[in-house]
């Protein structure tokens, strides 16, 4: 399957009887970001790279998030797939519900602690 047509953790965000919008929305770029995160207890996608598509755009908006958190990796592609992911959804939502989360260089989604994890996106 093209990877530029899912999220990894969709079905299960998808899934979520109670998951009717309202909520906010981490996108990560990998696997293991993604079950990291979500280990935290939070609702979480992976890009599957460092790209969106609009196909996942579209996915995206059909699960009505209140706001989208862009945690991508702590490095140069990263930062670059951070700005470019907010342009693509500043076109598809308020503008105003998109964070953007910037990690200290070489850091991951997926290496962060709880505390660092609260203390990047608040």
């Amino acid at each position: 399957p093209n990877r530029s047509h899912f999220f990894y953790g969709y079905d299960g965000l998808r899934d979520i009887p109670v998951f009717n919008g309202g909520n906010s929305i981490i996108l990560v770029e990998g696997i293991f970001d993604q079950i990291h995160i979500t280990y935290m207890n939070q609702n979480c996608l992976a890009v599957m790279g460092s790209s969106i598509s609009d196909i996942q755009i579209g996915k995206l908006m059909a699960l009505r998030p209140s706001k989208v958190i862009l945690m991508l990796d702590g490095d140069a592609a990263g930062r670059k797939a951070t700005e470019t992911i907010a342009r693509k959804l500043d076109q598809r939502m308020n503008p105003m519900a998109i964070q953007k989360v910037w990690l200290p260089e070489g850091k991951d989604p997926d290496d962060l602690t709880l505390e660092e994890y609260e203390e990047a996106t608040h």
